[in-house]
């Protein structure tokens, strides 16, 4: 992002709407999940690191929403 980084902008989202199930996507992996727990830390529901699979992103929305959305 050129203005904000990931966190900054978490805090931003929670601060306009507390309680928003935000799933945060990073572009460097992080071995020792430092960036992760410091997300989830700071109220993101979830943190998957580029690329991901589409099965990844389901279940993190899954893990998010405590279920997936009927999509017919």
């Amino acid at each position: 992002m050129p203005r904000m980084r990931g966190p900054e902008a978490l805090e931003a989202i929670l601060k306009i709407k507390p309680g928003q199930k935000v799933v945060i996507f990073s572009s460097s992996s992080d071995p020792q999940y430092v960036f992760e727990n410091s997300a989830r830390q700071k109220g993101a529901a979830d943190c998957l690191y580029k690329p991901f699979e589409l099965t990844d992103l389901l279940a993190a929305i899954k893990r998010a929403l405590g279920s997936l959305p009927n999509i017919a």
